[in-house]
């Protein structure tokens, strides 16, 4: 295994991948969020997390669901992306009024609503990790 070296020494996985990204010239220089595998791979978004554990200059501290992920799942780095704010809104374009608003709370949860076909705030789940 190749040894660390500078600042990404004694950080956690989502950490160094969220340091790699931000440093990445790919997203333009745009914030990221996490989006899970399952949401990626099922193309369904129903739960959105802001978070305030940020790992980078470029991490806007979104996460975005399925809804049906465990703890266990979500504590797992290897279902987790990382994607920028433009590709989260290509895959669901119901999340721009959230993800362009730059004053969102730091801790805050939204859930799909099927009936006005929007997310509308929620509680925060307590069994969600946010810190690795």
């Amino acid at each position: 295994m190749p040894r660390q070296t500078g600042d990404m020494l004694g950080r956690s996985l989502p950490e160094r991948r969220y340091q790699k990204m931000a440093q990445s010239k790919t997203t333009g220089g745009e914030g990221i969020v996490y989006l899970t595998r399952r949401a990626y791979e099922s193309g369904e978004i129903r739960l959105l997390l802001r978070t305030d554990a940020v790992c980078a200059e470029r991490d806007t501290g979104w996460q975005l669901l399925q809804g049906s992920e465990t703890g266990l799942e979500l504590s797992n780095p290897e279902n987790g992306l990382l994607v920028s704010v433009a590709r989260a809104l290509e895959l669901e374009p119901k999340l721009t009024p959230l993800l362009g608003v730059s004053s969102a709370p730091c801790r805050a949860a939204y859930a799909y609503d099927e009936k006005n076909g929007g997310f509308v705030p929620t509680a925060y789940p307590a069994d969600i990790p946010t810190e690795f």
